[in-house]
């Protein structure tokens, strides 16, 4: 896959990227990465199931029309990069999925920071913790953030 610039590459799950718009554990942490984005220190990438899953996270904490409305507007002007799972990255998805026995879902992060060669932050604890030694190389929990 392509890099498209010099400055840092950063892959984001959506349990990090929901704490943008909830009150939740960790919050500022992801808002530090948010922030280091919107300054252009890092560049943001994701699988492209991203927004779908930070929309129904972001559902269940508050089921306000106009709050996902706005979300969702939000969650769009960020351009944040997303990667559609096919070919080659879907191999490595299934792969990943495979040696850790974690969803395809939480693969596709894992195989999409390994192959752009960058760091995956969650704030899944139990993804971190099924991951293979290989896998986990690629992982950081959200709280070891250092803008």
């Amino acid at each position: 896959m392509e890099r498209f610039s010099s400055m840092e590459e950063v892959v984001v799950d959506a349990s990090v990227v929901v704490k943008w718009f909830v009150e939740e554990e960790f919050e500022k942490e992801a808002l530090k990465l948010r922030d280091s984005y919107v300054e252009g220190a890092i560049s943001l990438s994701s699988p492209a199931l991203m927004p779908f899953e930070v929309m129904n996270g972001l559902q269940v904490a508050n089921n306000n029309e106009q709050f996902l409305t706005d979300a969702t507007e939000s969650l769009t002007q960020y351009g944040i990069r997303l990667f559609l799972p096919l070919g080659p990255y879907l191999s490595d998805t299934m792969k990943v999925s495979g040696r850790s026995s974690v969803s395809t879902y939480d693969a596709s992060y894992v195989a999409l920071a390994e192959r752009l060669g960058c760091l995956l932050y969650t704030a899944d604890t139990e993804l971190i913790n099924r991951l293979s030694v290989d896998d986990k190389k690629y992982v950081r929990h959200i709280s070891d953030f250092r803008a």
